[in-house]
């Protein structure tokens, strides 16, 4: 695990599961989950998702958070949201009602809606700024700090 310092009052931890945690909001930060995404080399959606919540459920518990914020791209579509993927992420909200789950919205949430409702979900703008750090999708120049997504680069070896 990493701290990395944000401003005066805050910092941030990485954590090996692919996460961040921010102590000062008790908030687990992911981002590009990209839920319902096709895997390379014809494996199934379904073999992805479990493996996820189940790293997600893991952090949630290791570091008690009561908060997760998702930096856009929590479900991947391209013409509409995948029902199984949904169902699937609606009941692991069940088993986590109580966790407060808060989508910056992203290039996929702009171009095809916010998320059904009952995933539970407190959908914004990016720009909104929690603890002087400016949550966002997409980078950009700014003043100040900011947490962002979306360049998730990537290289499949054969």
């Amino acid at each position: 695990m990493t701290t990395i310092p944000l401003t005066t009052h805050t910092s941030v931890q990485l954590l090996p599961q692919r996460a961040v945690y921010w102590p000062a909001q008790r908030a687990v930060v992911i981002a590009d989950a990209h839920i319902g995404r096709p895997l390379p080399h014809h494996q199934h959606t379904a073999t992805l998702l479990p493996t996820l919540l189940a790293r997600l459920t893991e952090v949630i518990a290791t570091t008690a958070a009561t908060q997760c914020i998702v930096l856009g791209d929590l479900f991947h579509m391209r013409k509409h949201y995948l029902p199984e993927a949904v169902d699937s992420f609606v009941q692991w909200r069940q088993q986590h009602a109580d966790l407060d789950m808060l989508l910056v919205r992203g290039n996929h949430e702009r171009a095809m809606g916010d998320p059904p409702a009952r995933c539970g979900l407190r959908c914004i703008n990016p720009g909104f700024v929690l603890d002087e750090v400016t949550l966002l999708h997409e980078p950009r120049q700014q003043p100040g700090f900011a947490m962002s997504a979306h360049l998730h680069p990537s290289m499949l070896v054969p």
